[in-house]
């Protein structure tokens, strides 16, 4: 009975430590530990079935669901609603090129994502929500499609035969975004053939 209340102790320590963190926007602390100890302390009790609830006290456990099941299901959502869109516009099927990246900058976070750089593939960013892909028409030319999460919203159609391409996302009435996509080589900007 000590270990229960040792472990359930430190848990309830990890969880309000890692709320506190969440709620001063720092880093998360130590996240799924907290519930990994509730449960573990609840485990030794002789009501070993709150072990279950004890896990689910840590929000890291929300998120995973959130994650592997709902953002999931809603990025194959909008990857359908991707293909339709190529159909429509004719785009050659997603080529890879494993010498260019693509660089996504974004500005207000401080951030660069580098990612191997594919077209007619669906990318999606979390915040800013938005999902894009950079085609390539039957002429050469390159477009970025462009879908900012929101209720019914739809795709933008821009031209990007350059190698940069920059816009702003509006998130919410305080927060706006300034994105910056490149593709490149790994050590610089690559030449894009019309």
């Amino acid at each position: 009975m000590v270990l229960c209340v040792i472990f359930c102790g430190i848990g309830v320590f990890l969880l309000i430590a890692n709320l506190v963190n969440e709620r001063k926007g720092k880093s998360s602390g130590i996240p799924l530990f907290g519930g990994l100890f509730m449960a573990l302390g609840l485990l030794m009790s002789p009501m070993k079935w709150l072990a279950i609830p004890g896990l689910f006290f840590d929000y890291l456990t929300w998120a995973l669901f959130y994650t592997f099941v709902i953002d999931r299901r809603r990025f194959k959502k909008e990857a359908a609603k991707f293909g339709e869109e190529y159909e429509k516009q004719s785009f050659v099927p997603g080529q890879h090129d494993s010498e260019k990246n693509l660089t996504v900058r974004i500005k207000e976070r401080e951030e660069e994502l580098i990612w191997p750089f594919m077209t007619s593939k669906v990318y999606s960013l979390q915040v800013p929500r938005i999902y894009f892909s950079i085609c390539e028409a039957e002429d050469g030319h390159r477009f970025l499609l462009l879908d900012i999460y929101m209720k019914n919203s739809r795709i933008l159609l821009m031209p990007f035969d350059g190698n940069v391409i920059s816009f702003d996302v509006m998130e919410s009435e305080t927060e706006n975004y300034h994105i910056e996509l490149l593709v490149g080589k790994q050590n610089g900007i690559s030449d894009h053939k019309k």
